[in-house]
């Protein structure tokens, strides 16, 4: 539901853009390396993130993570730093601002 919504708002944005999808078996490290993705959206079956998605936050290259509730109704946006309750709009200006800059920060407003 969410990650539908989310799609929708990006898709017809010129300053950022889905570059892959992926799905369970595969290496994140690499798909995220390859694709040179700021931000990875995740929808997660059970509230505790992935060991593989905590790895991104904490690399070398930090990559920023959205993550989406088994139910599709809530998210969360992870930066080094946990911003809760966010609407669909701060997540897309959230992906935006790491897609414009590279760097995975995001505004005090967000907070």
């Amino acid at each position: 539901m969410l990650a539908d919504i989310i799609k929708s708002e990006i898709s017809p944005r010129s300053d950022m853009a889905i570059v892959k999808e992926v799905h369970g078996g595969q290496n994140l490290d690499a798909v995220v390396t390859e694709a040179d993705a700021h931000v990875v959206v995740a929808s997660l079956s059970s509230p505790i993130v992935p060991r593989d998605y905590q790895r991104l936050l904490f690399g070398s290259r930090s990559v920023a993570l959205v993550t989406i509730s088994a139910d599709g109704r809530d998210a969360q946006v992870y930066t080094r730093k946990v911003i809760r309750e966010v609407s669909v709009d701060q997540i897309v200006q959230a992906i935006g601002a790491v897609a414009a800059t590279g760097v995975p920060e995001v505004s005090d407003k967000l907070m």
